[in-house]
């Protein structure tokens, strides 16, 4: 009688990070507006500086909590509950700190990349990165926006 004896191979499957600082640029689209951005996540938040559209030049720093607003010689600090909730700036902090505050966040492969979902409270988003967790797309269906990162 001859044993087989199989033995599972050990594939070091890289588990997906999604990354928790960046800096991309990207175009944002809410229905039928559309404009250029820059967008900066680090430890403080989210610095988003507008690129086109007559708000060329405006810098959105977001928090958590509040938004300091800096355009041309305007600058001053608001408090995110006299914001409209609909705020890029804030909709994308809102999605991210949902994704980093799952335990078990587990992403699906596509298309050389991952595949993030979560709810904010405008609705459920996906996410997607690359292989290297580069993000290339935001979609929130709930108020038609989406983000494509560059």
């Amino acid at each position: 009688m001859i044993i087989f004896l199989l033995s599972a191979c050990s594939i070091d499957a890289k588990t997906p990070v999604l990354p928790t600082a960046f800096n991309q640029r990207a175009r944002v689209s809410i229905g039928d507006f559309s404009y250029q951005c820059e967008i900066c996540k680090n430890e403080k938040g989210i610095i988003f500086t507008v690129l086109s559209t007559n708000a060329q030049g405006m810098v959105m720093t977001y928090d958590g909590s509040n938004m300091n607003f800096n355009f041309s010689d305007i600058i001053g600090d608001v408090p995110a509950s006299s914001l409209p909730k609909t705020n890029v700036p804030i909709v994308l902090f809102e999605a991210l700190s949902d994704l980093y505050e799952q335990d078990n966040l587990k992403p699906s492969a596509v298309n050389e990349g991952y595949r993030y979902q979560g709810k904010t409270s405008l609705g459920n988003f996906v996410l997607i990165t690359d292989g290297s967790s580069r993000l290339k797309q935001f979609t929130l269906n709930g108020i038609d926006m989406k983000i494509e990162f560059e």
